[in-house]
């Protein structure tokens, strides 16, 4: 019988940013969203979560890495983010999802690419 393990693995660099709270949510928020597109919209459903998963991945890897070479990861983060904002978009645009509901991401969103932004510069 296994035994449970007595160490956790982290924090990690990603998890000590206050970013990191605000990009769980939107992450969580925005893959629920595009789960929820009617039939026929795959590819904006795709395009909206590969764009927050890219934001995500990208925030977590330029926490772990230092100068320059963050700022630019932040960046890609943070463009990201934004593209995952106009998906949201399109899909209200389109009327294909709750209007509430997506404005409340897409102000998850706003919070999420100025503390990118900032962590960017």
């Amino acid at each position: 019988m296994a035994t449970k393990p007595n160490w956790i693995p982290g924090p990690f660099d990603y998890e000590l940013l206050d970013v990191t709270k605000i990009a769980r949510e939107t992450l969580r928020r925005v893959n629920k969203l595009a789960r929820s597109l009617p039939r026929g919209n795959a590819s904006l459903a795709d395009q909206m979560t590969r764009a927050i998963d890219s934001a995500w991945l990208q925030g977590a890897e330029a926490a772990g890495r230092r100068g320059a070479d963050a700022r630019c990861k932040y960046r890609g983060a943070y463009a990201e983010c934004g593209e995952a904002a106009a998906a949201v978009e399109a899909a209200m645009i389109k009327e294909l999802v709750d209007t509430q509901e997506a404005t409340e991401i897409r102000v998850l969103l706003a919070r999420q690419c100025a503390m990118l932004k900032g962590l960017a510069k």
